[in-house]
Order: structure tokens, then sequence, then C-alpha cells
């Protein structure tokens, strides 16, 4: 019998999960919505000049062929922008939302295909609080929000490939469920599969490793599983080769050898290998000492959460098992980030920029997430000497679920800041248009200070960003001058 007795039947302890899971819901899309308006202050910034003038001057497909032979082997991520494009200019504003939107709407999906399979109660308000809370993590970890998420260039190419991947789990894992049970045509599951797969390896060279990494593991476990390879589903083939596939575009394309130019790359395989290696871990190390109260948060939330869904499903796991299990996740998570930092380490001998790692940081939360999980299941030999788990373990996760109370308010102190320079942004280039008009070729405007070290138009007409924001706006030069 535990120390805390509970001083609720079952019924009433239900309702109170219910209730306590609605308000963790509620508190964590507080938390979203105020990364999702702060996002309508985004704004075009350098590259993003670059991508709208070489699509603008042109078209879809000879801007595509452009910039893969001259410039850029991320096929994908000129697609995304492109296809922004047809909406205007002001759709920039909304995508910082719909990428929010999109990414906890497809880890909600993961949620509750595991849940299913693993046939938990409550699944559905269990999976919309998960996947909410995974993404608020990701977002309030995130090593460079600004740069990955409200700058489109980097969206494109690191935040998007965080929709796309979450998408291309939730495909695959539903061969894992009861083939009854899956109300999807196996010719469109497969066919959509290879096709993202193929569309996502095009965003970033350093999402394309990652995306290899993954598949390999999926491989050994499904070797392992089925202990033959012959009995390995004919989807996880068929997305071996979709990767295939999108790394051979990658790899040939000539605007590479352009870019490496500038770059101290090296073909020193060893090199790579260690030194991807030793940024996996000094990440996760970094990670763990500088973000330790996030991080024992969301382990936290799982933890009593599981521990009280399993509780209701008398399920439970020993403690081996839970050992090899949170074993087996952190060989893969050092695997996976050390794969995702091998692009860097093989083109500038260098640790991957911060926006980038954003990629790393969704897999170091879910794996938070599923240690959390694995740990509260397990715990039940001894917790339930101590604790009840009808009240006490309840309590406990709607306490962890203020949290988030705190980010969303510091986020939208923020929002004056970045709403007074979408309105500077705003009136400079009214004044740009104002002077085309006037038959000025030649403009000179007010200068910006940049943003989060992303570059700005300066006062030399020749510095790439005012060539691009020149080329965008259809004029000879731009410059900004201080009077």
């Amino acid at each position: 019998m535990p120390i805390f007795k509970c001083p609720l039947d079952r019924q009433k302890s239900v309702r109170l999960f219910h209730v306590i899971l609605f308000i963790g819901i509620l508190l964590f899309s507080i938390a979203l919505l105020v990364y999702m308006y702060k996002g309508f202050f985004s704004r075009y910034l350098a590259d993003d000049y670059c991508f709208s003038s070489l699509i603008k001057e042109n078209g879809f497909w000879r801007g595509l062929i452009q910039q893969y032979v001259s410039w850029s082997n991320r096929f994908s991520a000129y697609l995304l922008t492109a296809f922004s494009e047809l909406f205007g200019q002001n759709a920039i504003q909304f995508l910082p939302g719909l990428m929010i939107l999109f990414l906890t709407i497809s880890l909600v999906w993961n949620a509750r295909i595991i849940l299913k399979v693993l046939q938990f109660e409550d699944s559905w308000i269990v999976s919309l609080f998960l996947g909410e809370m995974v993404t608020f993590f990701i977002l309030f970890e995130a090593p460079d929000l600004f740069q990955s998420l409200y700058w489109r260039s980097g969206m494109v190419s690191y935040f998007a490939p965080l929709v796309l991947f979450a998408v291309i789990q939730a495909l695959l894992l539903t061969q894992f469920q009861d083939k009854n049970r899956l109300n999807i045509n196996k010719g469109l599951l497969y066919g959509l599969t290879a096709i993202l797969i193929f569309f996502a390896m095009g965003t970033s060279e350093t999402y394309a490793a990652l995306q290899i990494g993954y598949l390999l593991i999926v491989g050994v476990i499904l070797g392992i599983r089925l202990k033959s390879l012959r009995r390995i589903p004919f989807l996880y083939y068929l997305s071996i080769f979709a990767a295939f596939i999108g790394s051979l575009i990658i790899l040939i394309a000539p605007g590479n050898q352009v870019r490496l130019q500038y770059l101290n790359s090296t073909k020193d395989l060893f090199s790579v290998v260690s030194l991807s290696m030793t940024n996996s871990l000094l990440f996760i190390y970094q990670s763990f000492r500088g973000l330790p109260v996030p991080t024992l948060v969301s382990f936290f939330i799982a933890f009593f959460l599981f521990y009280h869904l399993s509780a209701q499903k008398n399920s439970d796991i020993s403690g081996k098992q839970a050992l090899l299990l949170i074993g087996s996740i952190l060989v893969c998570i050092i695997f996976l980030i050390a794969c995702l930092c091998s692009p860097t380490a093989y083109s500038m001998l260098a640790y991957p920029e911060q926006r980038s790692l954003i990629l790393a940081r969704m897999i170091l939360v879910i794996a938070t997430t599923l240690v959390g999980a694995i740990s509260g299941v397990a715990s039940h030999r001894f917790m339930d000497r101590i604790i009840d788990t009808c009240l006490v373990s309840i309590l406990l996760i709607g306490f962890l679920c203020l949290y988030p109370l705190r980010t969303a308010y510091q986020t939208w102190q923020q929002i004056p800041i970045v709403q007074e320079r979408a309105i500077a942004w705003d009136v400079r280039q009214a004044e740009i248009f104002k002077a085309k008009s006037a038959g000025m070729t030649n403009i000179e405007i007010k200068p910006m200070n940049s943003i989060d070290g992303i570059y700005e138009i300066t006062a030399d007409p020749q510095f790439w960003v005012n060539q691009c924001a020149a080329g965008y706006y259809g004029v000879v030069s731009i410059q900004a001058v201080d009077k």
C-alpha cells in the first residue's frame, strides 16, 4: 500500500486526469500561438531577396536549373520558396505559423499511432498533449529559432524538414499497425512515402545525412525484430531507394564545386567521422548543461504521464528492459546527431551552424520524452510504494505544465520589437516603390540594423544583398545611406 493513499475513486481519478490534460493542452497552445503570432512580423532578409529575384527573373524551372548548376544542390528548398512566391510577398508572414501548426499535427499523428499500437487509453487527448509538448520544447530549446523559423531561407532548409521527417515517420509507423485498422491504400502509402523522402532529401545536406542515418537505424531494428531480410516490408526498400536517388542528385550537383571553392573541405574520412562524433557529443553535453530546466521538465512530464497511463493499463517493464531501451536510444541519438554534423565536418571541418541544429534539437527532445516515458512505465516497482497514481502523479503533471506560461510571456514581450521593425521595413519598401514609380533606378534608402546576424542592405551597392534586392525590386542599384 502506498504511503499517500488516493482519496478519489477511479471515475473521479479519470475525470481529474482529463481535466489536467486539457489544462496542459491549453497552456501549451497559448505558448505555441504566441510563437505563431510572432511569425506574422517576418519580412524578407538577405537570401530571401536572392531566391525571390531568381524566381522573378528566370521563372520556376529555369530558376531551379540555374541555382542547381551555379550554386546550390538544395532543390527542394528552392521549390518551397517558389511555392510561397505563388501567394505573393505577404505569404512569408504566415509561413512560420503554418510550419508550427503542421509540425504539431504531424507529431500528434505519430503519438496517436504509437499509443494505439501500445494500446494505451485516452489516446486522442494524450496524443494532442504529447504533440504540443514536443513542439513547444523544440521551439523553446532551438539554438537559433529566428534563423531556423522566422527567416524563410533558413526555414525551408531546416524547419520544413522537421515537418517532413515527422510525416515520413508517421507513414512508416503505419506499417506496424494492425492491417485491419489501416485506413489508407497501400499503393498511396508507398508512393507518398517515397516522394516525401526524395523531396526532403533536397532541403539541405544536413537533413539528407540525418535521413540516411535514420533509415539505417530503422533497417537494423527491422532486421532484429523480423530476423530475416525477406520479411522486411517493401516500403523500407522503397524508402532506401528514394533516399539514394535524392542523395545522388545532391552529390552530382555542379553547384557543389562552386561552393566548395569557398570552404575548407577535406577528403579524409577519419577526420570527418571523428569530428562528427565529437560535435555530436559536444552538442548533447552543451544541451544538458545549458538547458537543464526544460530538459528536466519535459522528462518528468513524460515520466508522470506514462506512469499514470501504464498504471491504468497494468503494464510494466523490468529495470533491465528499461535500461536496454534507454541505452539503445542514447546510442541512436549520438549516431543521428553525428550524421547531421557530418556535412559541415566534411565541407568546413567545423561545428554546424546554429540554425541547422534545430534538427538535432528535435532528436534530443523526442529522445528525452521517450526516456521519460520508459522510466515512468518502469518506475512502478518502487513508485507504487510511495504515491498513488490516481492523484499525486496527475497533480504533478498539471504543475509541470505551468512551465510554458513563462516562455509565452517572454516571447510576447518581444512582439513590440519585431512589430516595430516590420513597420519600418514596410515603410522602406513603400519608399522604394515610390522612387521606382518616379523613374529612379539608383535608389537610396534608410539603413536598418541587421537582426540575429543576418545581413542587411548596406551602403555598398555591389554588396550581394544589395544586388539581390535590386534584382527583386527591378532597379539598377539600391544602397542604404545614413543621412
